[in-house]
């Protein structure tokens, strides 16, 4: 008898902790109730005022080219807008050049090296499309394992 309970507490348990993760919609569709984050900058990065590395290329290239670049080290220049440390094991950071629109102006890297807010550096890494790391975290593109040069 104590064995059904249990199993009923822990069922009607985990049923509360579920109906609190997720909430219907207007549409009466299931949305999760996960914030949206925002990672794009209130920094202005005017159009040219950031070099292509050589022979890279531009935060806004990496999106219209993202099937091209998939699985291939590519570098990219640009001013760090955000960085996040030692999430997942992974220093995190969003970096614009001047290109691109909203949706395709910002890239996000990780690496094991840290980088400052602000800073102008070089990052090489391996390219992704469509990377998922769970529920609300999807990336279009994403450079992972780079390496960050600042410059000045």
């Amino acid at each position: 008898m104590k064995v059904i309970k249990i199993v009923i507490f822990c069922v009607a348990a985990s049923a509360l902790i579920i109906s609190g993760c997720k909430d219907k919609g207007k549409s009466g569709d299931v949305v999760e109730q996960h914030p949206k984050i925002d990672t794009q900058s209130k920094m202005d990065i005017k159009q040219g005022s950031i070099k292509k590395a050589d022979g890279g290329y531009t935060v806004e290239e990496c999106f219209s080219m993202k099937d091209q670049i998939k699985d291939k080290t590519i570098a990219v220049r640009g001013k760090v807008v955000k960085f996040n440390g030692d999430i997942m094991s992974r220093n995190w950071l969003h970096i614009q050049d001047g290109t691109g629109k909203e949706g395709t102006n910002d890239l996000t890297v990780t690496s094991m090296e840290k980088a400052e807010v602000g800073q102008t550096v070089l990052v090489k890494g391996k390219m992704a499309a469509d990377k998922t790391f769970g529920p609300g975290y999807v990336y279009k593109v994403i450079m992972e394992g780079a390496t960050i040069a600042a410059e000045k």
